[in-house]
């Protein structure tokens, strides 16, 4: 499986206006608010998504639940997915 890019967990307290392109991350936390951020790793357009949709792992990094996100950006309707922070198209499979 041939690795795209990966995104970057970034800290709380970031403001989002410094987000970029492949940056997630919970900003909004301080006022009560546990949707994520992610700053789309292919075009730089900024999602919001459900707590739900993202798995945090004990080593810091973070995966997609469902694993399918778009990009609506300059990539429209590209499909990726994250898995411990590494981004990946959908047509590459899972080895075993």
């Amino acid at each position: 499986m041939a690795e795209m890019t990966r995104v970057t967990t970034v800290t709380d307290d970031r403001d989002m206006k410094e987000y970029q392109r492949g940056d997630i991350g919970q900003p909004l936390k301080a006022i009560n608010d546990d949707r994520w951020l992610l700053c789309c790793p292919l075009c730089g357009t900024i999602s919001t998504l459900h707590s739900a949709m993202i798995v945090k792992h004990e080593d810091g990094t973070v995966s997609t639940t469902p694993p399918l996100l778009y990009c609506h950006g300059r990539y429209a309707f590209r499909q990726y997915r994250i898995e411990h922070n590494r981004v990946f198209m959908p047509e590459e499979r899972k080895r075993t």
